[in-house]
Formats: C-alpha cells, sequence, structure tokens
C-alpha cells in the first residue's frame, strides 16, 4: 500500500479519510477495501489469489506471539486459525468456520473436540479444548504416567530422573539448578578433556567440591586444548563459579542428597551432618539435625529417633526427650608428602593420599584427599585407627603406607617421605621466583624467574596466583633471545605464562638458570608492612622433544617495606641511620613508609631506642 501510494503522492489521501468516510462503519468486518481497512486500524487478511481478502480486527496489542501452541484448527468467533492459541498468539485468521462447525476445538487430525476435553501430544504433555480454543501444553504429573515405560527425561524431577538409564541429571552453570536431559544430548566439557589427568575421579553429580578442586587445578594445564571455543567459554564461567563456591563453601549445598555421602563429602555439605542412623550405633550422612528437634518429640518418636534419648525423672516417668550427648568425637590428620630426587628432598604438589580405617573401628571408612600446591593436606576423621598410604606423581616411585591413631580433639602429624636416598634421580624440573623481596606501594617490582633442570628444556608453562588483587602481573621479559614470553590474566588473582622458543632452543640443565623477570605493579592503596605472596598453581615443562618433565613451582614473598631501610633503596646501611636520626631530632619529618621502616620497636615514636637497634642490626 505504502509503495503504490508513494508513486501515486497520495497517501495522505487515503489515510486521512476518517472523518469522511470513516464514520460510515461500524466494525473491520463492514469494510472491503484495503486501504479503508488500514485507515481504520484494522488488519487486512489477504486470501489466496492478490486482490482477494477481507477486513478483520487488529489483535497486536492483545496478543502473545510467545506464546507454545499446537498446530491444530482452531474455530474462535466465527474464524478459523491455524494453531491452538488463536487470536491469542497474533495468529490470522485462514478463513470462517463452517455452518457445519460446532462449538469446540479442531484437532491436526481433522477431528472435533467439544470444550473440556484433552488432547495427548506425547507420553506426558496435553492441550485442553476451552471456548477460546486449545490452551496449554500441560504437563501430566509424573505418577499420572507412571505406567509409561521410558517416560521423556525432559519431564523428570531429580529422583525419577536417575532411575533410567538414558536420563541424567544436568547441572546447570550457576550451579543452583538442573534439568533432567537424555544421556546423549549432553557431551559437556569432558568428550574434549579425556587426555586430562584424573578425570575418570570426577564426578559434578557426586561430588561438586572434589570436582571443582580438580578442574581449576587441572585446566591450566593446556589439556582442553581440544576444546572448541563455546565450550572453553562454559568452562570458564564454570571455574568462576567453582572458584566462588569453594571460597564460600557451598558447593555441594544444592541438588545433593545427604543419605549415601562419605564421611568427608557430608562433612563439606552445609545441609547434611554424620551423625548415629542405626541401633548397633553405626553412622551415616543425614540432613543438619537441629538440637531442638529432640524436645519436639513424643516418647515413641523419641525412642525411633538415634540422635535423641528419652529423659526419665527419679520415678522412672517420662519428662520429655533429650539429644543424645554420645556423639561421634573427630581428630585430624595433617603433614606434608615430600619425595627424594638423588640426594635431594622435594614436596609433592596434587599428590593423592589414601585414607582406610582399621577393623577396629565401630565402622569402615575409606577416603581419598590430595596435597596442596605445596605437600601438605589434613583432614579431620572419626576417632579410630587408620592406614593412610601417599602415592607419587611419577607412578614410579613406591607409595609408603604408614598408620595413624586418632584421638578427640586433637591433630596428628603425618609425614611421608617417598624415595630412596642415592637413589635414580629421574627428570625433574623446577621454576622459582627467588626467596623475598622488598619494595614500597604504588610502583613496580622485578621478580626473576628461575629455571632448574637436570635435562634440557625446550619451554615451561605455568599459572601463578597472588593473595591480593593489589599485585598485578603486567608483563614477562625473556632473558634469553631464543625464547619468547607470553601471559594473559585469568583472573584478578591468577594468570597463565608461557615461555617457549620458535627457534627450536633449549635450556641447558643447570641449577637456577635465569629465564625471564616477571614485572608486577604495586597499588598504591595497600597498607604499607603487608606481605604479598606469590604462588604457582601449576607448573609444565617441557623437554626439548615435546615429553613433559615432572617438575614443582616455588613461589616468593614480596614485602611492602622493610624495618631499617628508611630510604627505600633495597639495602639498610648508614644512609638508613642518617636520615633517622633527622627524624628523631625534628629536623625532618617523615611520610607514612618513612616512619614505619623508623620505628624498629614498633613503639609508635622514632628516637635513640629505633637508632641502636638499627646500628646493632647493620653491624651483625
Amino acid at each position: 500500500v505504502c509503495f503504490q501510494c508513494l508513486s501515486d503522492n497520495n497517501c495522505d489521501d487515503i489515510f486521512d479519510n476518517e472523518d469522511e468516510e470513516n464514520d460510515d462503519f461500524e466494525n473491520c468486518s463492514d469494510i472491503n477495501n484495503i486501504y479503508e481497512c488500514y485507515s481504520m486500524d484494522c488488519e487486512w487478511i489477504s486470501g489466496n489469489m492478490p486482490g482477494v481478502g477481507y477486513c478483520a480486527e487488529n489483535n497486536d496489542e492483545d496478543c502473545d506471539s510467545d506464546l507454545a501452541c499446537a498446530t491444530v484448527i482452531t474455530c474462535y468467533e466465527g474464524l478459523l486459525y491455524p494453531t491452538s492459541c488463536g487470536p491469542e498468539n497474533c495468529d490470522t485468521p485462514i478463513g470462517e468456520c463452517d455452518d457445519n462447525n460446532f462449538e469446540g476445538c479442531q484437532g491436526d487430525n481433522g477431528e472435533w473436540y467439544d470444550i473440556g476435553s484433552e488432547m495427548l501430544v506425547n507420553q506426558c504433555e496435553y492441550y485442553e479444548c476451552t471456548e477460546n480454543g486449545w490452551v496449554g501444553p500441560f504437563n501430566l504429573d509424573y505418577d499420572d504416567c507412571s505406567d509409561v515405560e521410558d517416560p521423556p527425561c525432559e519431564y523428570l524431577e531429580y529422583e525419577d530422573c536417575m532411575q533410567f538409564d538414558y536420563c541424567e541429571w544436568i547441572i546447570t552453570n550457576d550451579l543452583d539448578s538442573g534439568y533432567c536431559g537424555d544421556v546423549n544430548d549432553h557431551d559437556g566439557p569432558y568428550e574434549c578433556m579425556m587426555d586430562c589427568e584424573g578425570i575418570d575421579n570426577v564426578d559434578p553429580e557426586e561430588n561438586l567440591i572434589y570436582f571443582c578442586d580438580w578442574l581449576l587445578g587441572v585446566f591450566p594445564t593446556g589439556c582442553a586444548e581440544d576444546c572448541d571455543q563455546e565450550v572453553l567459554n562454559e568452562i570458564e564461567e564454570l571455574m568462576l563459579v567453582c572458584d566462588e563456591c569453594l571460597a564460600n563453601n557451598n558447593c555441594n549445598d544444592n541438588n545433593i542428597d545427604c543419605e549415601g555421602l562419605n564421611y568427608s563429602d557430608c562433612i563439606e555439605v552445609e545441609d547434611c551432618e554424620w551423625m548415629i542412623t542405626t541401633p548397633t550405633g553405626e553412622y551415616g550422612c543425614v540432613e543438619s539435625f537441629n538440637d531442638n528437634n529432640c524436645s519436639d518429640l513424643g516418647f515413641e518418636e523419641c525412642l525411633e529417633n538415634f540422635n535423641c534419648e528419652p529423659n526419665y525423672n527419679a520415678a522412672g516417668q517420662y519428662e520429655g526427650c533429650d539429644y543424645y550427648e554420645e556423639q561421634i568425637n573427630f581428630g585430624s590428620i595433617h603433614g606434608r608428602v615430600e619425595i627424594i630426587y638423588g640426594d635431594a628432598i622435594d614436596f609433592i604438589s596434587y599428590g593423592i593420599l589414601h585414607v582406610e580405617s582399621l577393623p577396629s573401628n565401630t565402622d569402615m571408612y575409606y577416603f581419598e584427599i590430595m596435597t596442596d600446591g605445596e605437600g601438605y593436606y589434613h583432614i579431620e576423621l572419626p576417632v579410630g585407627a587408620y592406614m593412610v598410604t601417599a602415592y607419587a606423581n611419577d607412578n614410579q616411585t613406591e607409595p609408603v603406607t604408614l598408620n595413624a591413631q586418632i584421638v578427640s580433639n586433637q591433630q596428628f602429624e603425618l609425614n611421608f617421605l617417598l624415595g630412596e636416598w642415592d637413589g635414580p634421580i629421574g627428570p625433574y624440573a623446577g621454576l622459582s621466583l627467588g626467596e623475598y623481596h622488598t619494595t614500597i606501594p604504588g610502583g613496580e617490582i622485578t621478580l626473576p624467574l628461575y629455571l632448574s633442570s637436570n635435562e634440557f628444556v625446550g619451554g615451561v608453562q605455568f599459572t601463578i596466583g597472588v593473595n591480593d588483587p593489589a599485585l598485578t602481573l603486567i608483563a614477562i621479559e625473556s632473558t634469553d633471545p631464543c625464547f619468547s614470553a607470553n601471559f594473559n590474566m585469568i583472573d584478578d588473582l591468577q594468570s597463565i605464562g608461557i615461555i617457549f622458543s620458535l627457534e627450536g632452543c633449549s635450556y641447558p640443565p643447570q641449577e637456577m638458570l635465569e629465564v625471564a623477570n616477571m614485572v608486577f605493579s604495586i597499588s598504591p592503596y595497600i597498607t604499607i608492612g603487608s606481605e604479598l605472596e606469590v604462588y604457582f598453581n601449576s607448573t609444565i615443562v617441557s623437554d626439548s622433544i615435546g615429553n613433559e618433565i615432572p617438575s614443582y613451582g616455588q613461589g616468593t614473598v614480596i614485602m611492602l617495606g622493610a624495618k631499617g631501610d628508611v630510604n627505600a633503596d633495597g639495602e639498610i646501611n648508614v644512609l638508613d641511620v642518617v636520615m633517622m636520626i633527622n627524624f628523631a631530632l625534628y629536623v625532618e619529618y617523615p611520610n607514612d613508609l618513612e616512619f614505619w621502616a623508623s620505628d624498629m620497636n614498633n613503639d609508635g615514636m622514632v628516637n635513640v631506642l629505633d637508632i641502636v637497634q638499627l646500628v646493632n642490626f647493620i653491624l651483625d
């Protein structure tokens, strides 16, 4: 219409005739001209041939194009619509109802249904016929279609979903919800991560805490490089969520059934609790028990609850229900796992330990834990005797098994040393950042990156973390022109770096070979005297032909200012004494950093006491 009237230059004549012509029409159905139809704010319904059609009410303002509708013929107010929703879904009529059409709804097979009748569209879904046409779809309750041999996964809740082999409960990225889907419809990130170490031992549906620990530790190793970008983006989002839920200790709080969890998993879940579950005194994981619950129970209920006990008076009469006081007691094991390399000792990062209770315990327990990046571990256990086995990551060193006796509310230190003195030295490599560094807020600091190895090294990759976002990695500079260095920030506290050679160069076997400089910026708003930690989350070292060398990373500490280094030049000498004397005599006035460095005894003043301590420090 617009194209025609613009060509004839008469659009205003067509659309501005309300006063002259439109008063003759009471409703849209009285109009038989396309131009008059649009001028009355009606909708022109075209027929099968050009120029043939009729005028109808415009329902755009009262319709919802997002409604879910079945493809069935619906008669509504004398007009036929192609879907069950009719005009509510912004459908346009496809014709007028026949005189033979009775009041009701027509199915896609041509059959008519009375108002109030239902039409099944699949095993557990139906539409209902109303005066306004088909309404729905509605889901049948699972109990109503429980006789269906293979119900669709999408209609099942968690417990029902887990009963069918062809269904699986899929956890969404926000970790707060999930849905039931077909096993074959959910590839997830695992298909492209089959090369990742330990993937056979993780299952987010069983233990999200262990899964998150594994994912954050293994992803920086590069084993997911076969994943496409879409999956990588999902993994990155999941890592951010894992990092948050691990910090808040609530990863396993959603969609977790306490019953069936072992002890270590049970105590990690906020809404679960480890307590007596059988008359013989055996323990199990149940929903968290409130101490006040016992007082609400009657006599029989109190007897049936193994966590409560009846309270009797002197005459033997029941007076109420109290909380059972002989609950299980716990202690803990902690220590470090180390390994011998020739005549040196190093810790085992992310090593596996198996913990198994001895038969003398009331119940049998079996746990698996992992050391942290520096070889330390810690686990709380019920009182009793245990057998603990530590394993090396190289699968060549023999594991070591030690016994431990857990005592109530006490910590038991159990350290492991794997390997043999003067035994064969396998390939190894280590990255380190030096022992100790000092700087001032608001500046930059350069940390040397050292490589120690007994093999030729063709490249290294590492993930480093910091304990405070005030410390930010801004550059990695290779000290060898034959090698290139690059990095990327994963988040505010983690960065990933890589050093490699495009010319096939190799680093020779050497201890403390400086291979790069890492430049960090320091926020000017951080407190003077703070300690900033830089640590390695993961390391990958390649030999000259692409084989991985067992490796480790040793972090460092950056001190913001140093006691006695008044002029912040990184050295403590007579120049600092001269400045301190001027402050004590009020010849000069220190700034915050200078005052902190001059106050050797931390008494809030700069005087002769501090000067004497500094002089003794220099002389010693």
